[in-house]
């Protein structure tokens, strides 16, 4: 049976499907010439059939690089056609959003230097931003220089790039001291915020005696844990016998 001529297709170009309930299903009947007719469509089809096909692709995201149902013929033209949208309209059409999660799947390198080549606007809505900056972190050490780069930038997108860095645990040992000496006269919550997700979360399982000595005196010592308390907000740590971290959280 051919994909147009599948009940579970028909139903997906005509109808919401907003729990990807039917997407799913169709996932588990396509077989390798229904994954060709999908690549076709994303080309050459309609609009509603390219939309179709297209999250039919995001759905079988995790079968893009293992499925015997996905020919390395297919996978290569299916890298193309992404590729080349992604290029093209990337990120100001919404669509490409779903296009560029495809592409990550398919070539975590070409999606990498896309990200790498942006030319980024502070005119762009927070929105957009956002979506760029996340697809950065999720890129993790192949953006670094490029955030790097971009953290040296005034205003909104430096700080982006630099709360985009420090999640992944990068910090200078100077900037960190120094945002560590910022917390300890001060108890400044920015400054704490930080230090939580530059230092403090990637050490998770690792000597808290570090974190102890940058944060300095805590505001409450317990039995294996400690609080430290910044503009209301409560940093809470706890250690193992062994004086290893074994849980953090902000609340």
């Amino acid at each position: 049976m051919k994909l147009a001529d599948m009940p579970a297709w028909r139903e997906l170009l005509t109808g919401d499907d907003p729990y990807n309930r039917k997407k799913e299903s169709l996932a588990g009947q396509l077989t390798a010439r229904h994954i060709d007719e999908l690549v076709a469509l994303l080309e050459h089809g309609t609009d509603p059939e390219k939309e179709s096909a297209l999250s039919m692709f995001v759905t079988l995201r995790l079968a893009l690089t293992s499925d015997s149902r996905f020919s390395d013929r297919t996978r290569a033209t299916l890298r193309q056609i992404v590729l080349r949208h992604v290029q093209e309209r990337y990120p100001l059409d919404p669509a490409t959003r779903s296009t560029f999660v495809i592409l990550r799947f398919l070539d975590p390198q070409a999606a990498a230097r896309v990200l790498a080549d942006l030319p980024i606007s502070d005119e762009w809505s927070s929105q957009i931003l956002t979506c760029v900056f996340l697809d950065m972190q999720m890129a993790g050490r192949l953006l670094v220089p490029r955030l790097q780069e971009l953290s040296r930038l005034p205003g909104g997108i430096g700080e982006r790039a630099m709360h985009a860095l420090e999640s992944q645990g990068h910090i200078t040992p100077d900037e960190l001291e120094q945002v560590g000496r910022e917390f300890r006269t001060t108890h400044d919550i920015r400054a704490l915020n930080r230090i939580f997700s530059s230092y403090i979360l990637p050490r998770n399982g690792q000597a808290i005696a570090p974190i102890l000595k940058l944060l300095g005196h805590p505001t409450v010592k317990l039995q294996g844990a400690y609080i430290y308390e910044a503009d209301g907000i409560q940093l809470y740590m706890e250690e193992d016998r062994e004086g290893r971290l074994t849980a953090a959280k902000m609340k």
